[in-house]
């Protein structure tokens, strides 16, 4: 009979061993931390200590080139592209003085070895910086993900040969303000002709400039593309086939959850805006690398973004928090914009340089520092600062609630009256107080007038009713001249919904209800009508339309949403509100177009071609 298994030895180790590997005698174990432990016979070695690192030490000169070229950037982070190496010192002191990670591209094998040898001595290789066999068109770079492109001295007249070069290069500079170094003042001719290019000196060299956005790239801004309600982003640059351009590389941990319904992400600037639990952070929109991020200790949205339901298990696969409202009722409580982030924080607004997410400014919504008024909504129309000057808060106004801590998301999707700021130096220039309350799904601005919807909300009006009080009679729609705050018009006739969205090409204010799963149950899902933006003349109106809302404004088309599993209530055209029909390609006839959606959260959305 063979011997049972026993225990022969038992040997101490140092951290949790994920993985035992056995050769050559000896039993290698490796600990989760990364640490590898070797048993065997025969007498300790004792420990294995790595090489001293080599110290890299730019020459003088080289570090001023660099410092000069970095301050023509406005970010010393990100990712650069080396073409062609140079022993000129130039990598080693963008190195030292920048964040920078770099990837050098040379077709030289033996100096691409050598190179990553010596840098690895370093201690910087696989980290800052990676060396790598090709060309331009060999290597491929991923599009737009360098700040920093840079052409090496000693392949210049293999660019000038090879026009190609250039194109391949230049499509991995990043918009807004991304460079491309050529070494010397002659420029080819091709790299003046790039998309967007603009040619600067910088010194001997010159910077090939990626100015701006791409052509037809364009920003979504506030919780609904922009200050109009148009649901809808003037993206025409994306179209489908979709292809990924970049996944991981950060936290999912600076994030509201996403049943909470908090503020969408905002995007303008080649910058990604997105809110955390008491934070904002920017996100690199071609890289996803978090280019900064902004901590506010509190930012007073529990309850509001996220409830006592929340549970901090981001790796569990269960919901983490119960389905609220969350901006889809209050609205988002920041705005971006391509040089400032604005966010409303109790009684006041802290504006954040867009760039490094440093606070530059605060706007107090009112001149007395304990004045107990919130910053409710907020929005940006052009140069000008949008404040809800306080919460309507009906809970305490109507219902007998006796502090702001018995509020409601209810109270929170609705301002008591609006303040409007110079956004640029923090001056108010005008207040309007509400007759009842200005709803923050029913706030736009455009061509110069700010549209408010001005009426209760149901759960003030269901607080009348307890009462015994009748409900009231002179429900409007307000029209203010942006930079005075002169009443242009109002309309008060058959004022219904819980929606304004303005389209400015047309110059016309649609009201309309919102109403659809994962917000407030008291949003309207009936009745549309249009009004002239400029004189408020009503243009139509249909009081028994059903649907789901948002409405999508797309040029002179409304594109009603749909719930999961269902069928939207209709494109309507915007001018006439008759509906829009389509030929269904299976009969031939045509009907209404509709869309249908399987299951998902939260609101359809547009772009020029999506």
């Amino acid at each position: 009979e063979k011997e049972k298994p026993r225990i022969t030895a038992k040997l101490p180790v140092e951290g949790s061993v994920q993985r035992l590997l056995a050769a050559n005698g000896k039993l290698i174990a490796v600990t989760l931390d990364g640490l590898i432990q070797i048993y065997g016979t025969g007498p300790k070695k004792g420990e294995i200590k790595p090489a001293p690192a080599e110290v890299l030490e730019p020459r003088p000169e080289a570090i001023a080139r660099a410092k000069a070229l970095l301050a023509s950037l406005d970010d010393r982070g990100g990712y650069g592209l080396v073409f062609g190496w140079d022993d000129d010192g130039l990598v080693e002191a963008l190195l030292a003085e920048s964040e920078m990670r770099l990837a050098v591209i040379d077709p030289d094998p033996a100096t691409v070895d050598r190179q990553r040898r010596r840098f690895d001595r370093a201690g910087l290789y696989g980290g800052r910086i990676t060396f790598h066999v090709g060309t331009p068109v060999t290597f491929q770079a991923p599009p737009y993900v360098a700040h920093l492109v840079v052409i090496g001295e000693s392949s210049a007249a293999a660019f000038r040969e090879h026009s190609e070069w250039i194109s391949a290069a230049y499509q991995s500079v990043r918009p807004y303000g991304g460079a491309l170094r050529w070494p010397d003042s002659q420029v080819p001719e091709a790299a003046k002709d790039l998309e967007k290019a603009v040619v600067r000196e910088a010194d001997d060299a010159r910077l090939v400039v990626r100015e701006g956005a791409l052509p037809g790239a364009a920003d979504w801004t506030h919780q609904y593309g922009d200050i109009a309600n148009t649901v809808k982003s003037n993206d025409a640059r994306v179209r489908a086939p979709l292809g990924v351009l970049w996944f991981g590389g950060n936290s999912n941990l600076d994030v509201l959850p996403r049943h909470g319904h908090g503020p969408p992400e905002q995007v303008t600037g080649g910058r990604l805006i997105i809110e955390g639990m008491n934070s904002l952070s920017a996100r690199d929109v071609y890289t996803g690398r978090v280019m900064w991020k902004h901590d506010f200790g509190d930012l007073g949205t529990f309850g509001i973004y996220y409830n006592e339901t929340y549970a901090d298990t981001p790796l569990d696969t269960a919901y983490n928090q119960k389905h609220i409202p969350g901006a889809n009722g209050r609205g988002t409580n920041f705005v971006a914009t391509p040089d400032s982030v604005y966010v409303a924080i109790g009684g006041e607004c802290r504006v954040l340089d867009a760039r490094n997410g440093e606070q530059v400014k605060t706007i107090p919504l009112r001149e007395t520092p304990d004045d107990p008024a919130q910053w409710a909504f907020i929005g940006v129309s052009d140069d000008l600062l949008l404040g809800g000057d306080d919460f309507s808060h009906p809970s305490m106004r109507l219902g007998g609630a006796k502090s702001r801590e018995e509020s409601t998301i209810e109270d929170y999707s609705a301002s008591h009256g609006l303040a409007v700021f110079d956004r640029k130096e923090g001056r108010l220039l005008w207040r309007a107080t509400a007759r009842h309350s200005f709803l923050h799904n029913g706030i736009v601005a455009g061509n110069g007038r700010i549209y408010c919807l001005d009426k209760l909300t149901e759960h003030g009006e269901a607080l009348l009713r307890r009462r015994g009080t009748d409900l009231p009679k002179d429900y409007r729609i307000v029209a203010f001249d942006a930079h005075t705050g002169e009443v242009a018009w109002e309309a008060s006739e058959n004022i219904f919904g819980t929606w304004l969205g303005y389209s400015a090409d047309h110059d016309i204010l649609l009201l309309a209800g919102s109403k659809a799963s994962d917000r407030l149950e008291s949003e309207a899902g009936d009745g549309m009508a249009a009004y002239g933006g400029g004189k408020g003349n009503l243009l139509w109106r249909d009081l028994k339309r059903t649907y789901t809302g948002p409405c999508i404004l797309h040029h002179g088309s409304i594109f009603t949403g749909t719930n999961s599993y269902a069928n939207s209530g209709g494109v309507f055209d915007l001018l006439t509100g008759r509906p829009r029909l389509v030929t269904n390609p299976l009969t031939g006839k045509e009907e209404p177009w509709r869309l249908n959606r399987t299951y998902g959260c939260n609101t359809i959305v547009a772009s020029e071609h999506l």
